[in-house]
């Protein structure tokens, strides 16, 4: 297989930029394809801190968030992580405004549709 090469920046992005274009013939031959996904933790399997996290992300938003069931796999990580998101919020250094920004600028990268 021949490598790819990246192409420059374009309108839609550098995440749009940096993802190589297949063609027709590995297209065909199953080369490339989809990306393999990581297994969300499943409730009877997750740990009681990361299943109160998903019960709380389906009361709000109907279904489990991907951070929330990948985390799970390592419950103390997860922690962690909720402790330094907590920290960083209750710190205020970043104004309310900057940080929504800065939340939308992330949501339209990752592709979440916040």
């Amino acid at each position: 297989m021949a490598a790819r090469a990246y192409p420059a920046r374009r309108a839609g992005g550098w995440r749009r930029a940096l993802t190589p274009t297949l063609s027709q013939g590995e297209r065909e031959h199953g080369e490339g394809g989809t990306m393999p996904r990581i297994r969300l933790i499943g409730m009877e399997e997750a740990s009681p801190f990361t299943r109160e996290l998903m019960e709380h992300d389906v009361a709000q938003h109907g279904h489990v968030f991907p951070g929330t069931g990948i985390y799970g796999y390592a419950p103390t990580i997860q922690e962690g992580t909720k402790a330094l998101n907590a920290g960083i919020t209750a710190a205020e250094r970043i104004p309310k405004q900057l940080r929504a920004l800065m939340n939308v600028r992330v949501a339209s990268i990752v592709g979440c549709p916040f």
